[in-house]
């Protein structure tokens, strides 16, 4: 009876999307890092040593060496979102590569006709001090995350809430001396780049979750219906409780969400799952830092 009551207060999406694995797929392996000499390891299909879930992503020190893959690449009118890359000072980029910061992470190969993707992890650690360190899983509509289309969960180990977010021309600044431009002029002027990814409040394109004992294990579910997002957290197959805001009144954790008319929601059925950790600066990490992850789904 308990779980049937349950069932009867969801909402009513009309037909549950089909949740997929993907963990047995090939995903693309990158690692920067720095142990002594910079260093980069990217574009290996697999790590060799753990080569499908369960995955585990750690912290490393930088600097580390400008990438080989992934070149920032102007994408001119007609494209799906104009981009050309320039250094704040006018010194165009195109086909420039970026220096990133300390990240591990697996991209996966290109999902077709999906509705939304799961991530069964566990966002493990606190970060303290300078600097910030990241644990992620989001959907791209580019595999390089350059100056895409972005939507997923991130931690920020220095919080105690999982951020729900969704953008537009995501990571156009990709280092501390590129920017994307939505214009060819190389001189800085109004509209030059994205405003609801840097400028907007959060309520345009996100929210927090709270209440969470993130250190466990959860599946965080995010797809699209009825030209919204809905986003579930669940523990055991079963919706678990939590707050949206810090300290409020815990429910069931499912949330409907509708996004500006700036944000293409219904052109997202196509894309890369990426999911790992980033880190800048110094922060002081917990030993047991570093993201989790069992599996990974796509909602079909």
């Amino acid at each position: 009876m308990i779980r049937l009551l349950l069932f009867l207060a969801l909402p009513c999406w009309g037909a549950e999307p089909k949740w997929t694995s993907i963990s047995d797929q090939a995903f693309q392996y990158f690692k920067f890092w720095n142990d002594g000499g910079p260093r980069a390891l990217e574009h290996a299909n697999y790590d060799r040593a753990n080569p499908h879930p369960p995955w585990k992503y750690g912290f490393f020190s930088g600097p580390v060496a400008q990438r080989t893959t992934c070149q920032l690449a102007d994408r001119p009118a007609g494209a799906d979102s104009p981009v050309y890359w320039y250094t704040p000072d006018g010194k165009h980029l195109d086909q420039a590569f970026a220096t990133p910061a300390p990240s591990e992470y697996n991209v996966s190969s290109l999902q077709t006709d999906m509705k939304g993707f799961a991530v069964t992890a566990a966002f493990i650690g606190t970060a303290k001090g300078d600097g910030a360190a990241m644990e992620i899983a989001y959907y791209t509509s580019r595999a390089c995350s350059d100056a895409g289309v972005e939507y997923g969960f991130g931690k920020d180990l220095a919080t105690n809430s999982v951020l729900v977010y969704w953008s537009t021309f995501a990571n156009c600044g990709t280092d501390a001396v590129s920017v994307c431009r939505k214009s060819n002029d190389p001189g800085l002027g109004n509209g030059f780049s994205n405003v609801q990814q840097e400028d907007a409040k959060m309520s345009e394109h996100g929210f927090r979750i709270y209440g969470l004992d993130t250190n466990a294990e959860h599946t965080y579910r995010m797809f699209i219906a009825e030209h919204e997002f809905h986003v579930q957290v669940l523990k055991g197959g079963h919706i678990v409780q939590c707050s949206e805001t810090d300290g409020g009144k815990l429910g069931l954790c499912t949330f409907t969400k509708k996004t500006g008319d700036w944000y293409p929601i219904n052109r997202l059925d196509n894309g890369y799952i990426v999911a790992g950790t980033q880190n800048a600066g110094t922060p002081a990490l917990s030993s047991d830092a570093g993201l989790r992850v069992a599996d990974i789904l796509i909602a079909k």
